[in-house]
């Protein structure tokens, strides 16, 4: 599978703390998000898998960037997989 920074996912997990991870994700070519790296800071705490991760995006212009109704310049980022939002019972966590 090739690897190739405009469609790439790293994943980084500190040894002795693996409840936090960090997750940068670049844009794939063609698609409004290419040419960007995004980071996001994931935290797993003692509900999980029970609960979803809390998921906080750091990319966001010093808070001055929202790219799109998902991700919020405040870092929020909504997704129905992690439980930011309420829609029917199946499309939760």
């Amino acid at each position: 599978m090739p690897i190739e920074h405009s469609n790439s996912i790293f994943v980084r997990v500190d040894p002795d703390r693996v409840d936090v991870i960090k997750v940068m994700i670049f844009g794939s070519k063609g698609t409004p998000y290419s040419a960007g790296g995004y980071v996001f800071d994931v935290f797993c705490d003692n509900n999980y898998p029970k609960e979803p991760p809390k998921v906080n995006l750091s990319t966001t212009g010093a808070g001055k960037i929202r790219f799109n109704p998902n991700l919020y310049s405040c870092g929020k980022v909504c997704l129905s997989l992690l439980g930011t939002w309420r829609g029917h019972a199946a499309e939760n966590w």
